[in-house]
């Protein structure tokens, strides 16, 4: 008999992957069943057509007899598809919208969670809204995140999956390694829980806080004042740092903070004092001041505070004749 041409079509373009099966009835051989199937990587948003014509043998498959139209309209899937944890429960899905938006009636939000129970979910979302968030989820245990974008016909293909592991608020412990005149070498551990892979702590930056008291001089006093500089390491990796440019002789305060999704961990606080060492300035203003035959009263002022590099224990006077007997 004729030979049956099947063309499907998405958005006025050809797609390959059809199928076209008749059936007879056994109650009536006459009336065929006749059954329409298309296979397409993915689920393609947009309006499938099919048209389905019989041609004759030797006739170069011009139709014989009318052809009929399938119209299928599909959803596009979101774009953009992420999902951040934003604190230690919670996750932010976020997308952008396929166009046009009024073919959307809604979004599905679906997780699955490789714990024990296997742990699932689902979340439905209006259509003017681009995130959703995600509580109560657990620290430690890896989700898996997808989601669909809904409309009046077919849903769009499946986003995702974007996997995602709980952190924890880390929690750090600072050690001193080494101080010297002018700068200290720190170094710092992560503790993690025994029950918990490392990379639940691990933190995705550092702050480091240093506050002393500075000498300086003032109207020719010195005077103390209270100073705090914050060094940010934006890699969360690092276990050490070197602190340099300090005063010498000078006690430091220094904390350090480490932050990641899950939220801040409790200040860990060493307390250091720099080496002294040699003083970088002389006495002042030396003068002299009495004079006796046998005796001379030599008087000068201090170092200046921000040049004695720690405390003064003595000084040494030198003399000699330039004048005079041998």
């Amino acid at each position: 008999g004729p030979a049956t041409n099947v063309t499907w079509t998405r958005d006025g373009k050809a797609v390959s992957g059809g199928n076209f099966t008749a059936t007879r009835r056994l109650d009536n051989p006459v009336t065929a069943a006749y059954t329409l199937t298309l296979s397409v990587a993915g689920r393609q948003g947009g309006v499938y057509r099919c048209q389905v014509a019989k041609s004759g043998p030797g006739m170069s498959g011009d139709p014989v007899n009318s052809s009929m139209e399938l119209e299928v309209k599909v959803a596009s899937p979101p774009t953009d598809f992420n999902a951040e944890q934003v604190n230690k429960t919670s996750v932010r899905i976020s997308w952008t919208p396929p166009a046009p938006k009024e073919s959307v009636t809604g979004y599905q939000i679906y997780y699955m969670a490789t714990d024990s129970q296997g742990t699932r979910g689902e979340f439905m979302t209006a259509p003017e809204t681009n995130h959703r968030l995600i509580h109560d989820l657990q620290t430690g245990i890896n989700y898996s995140f997808t989601m669909v974008a809904l409309s009046k016909h077919l849903p769009s293909e499946v986003v995702g999956p974007i996997p995602l592991i709980m952190k924890a608020v880390p929690a750090i412990t600072v050690m001193t390694v080494e101080v010297a005149t002018t700068l200290v070498w720190l170094q710092w551990s992560g503790v993690n829980n025994v029950n918990q892979p490392e990379s639940v702590n691990q933190p995705d930056s550092l702050q480091i806080t240093f506050q002393y008291t500075m000498e300086s001089l003032h109207n020719g006093f010195c005077s103390d004042h209270q100073q705090s500089v914050i060094v940010t390491l934006t890699n969360g990796s690092i276990q050490q740092y070197n602190i340099t440019g300090l005063q010498e002789d000078s006690t430091y305060n220094i904390t350090i903070v480490a932050e990641n999704a899950a939220g801040k961990s409790a200040p860990s606080e060493v307390v250091i004092t720099t080496l002294q060492a040699a003083p970088s300035g002389t006495p002042q203003g030396v003068t002299r001041v009495n004079t006796t035959s046998t005796v001379i009263t030599v008087e000068w002022r201090e170092i200046p505070c921000i040049d004695r590099n720690g405390d003064i224990v003595e000084y040494t006077v030198r003399y000699y004749s330039i004048s005079g007997c041998n």
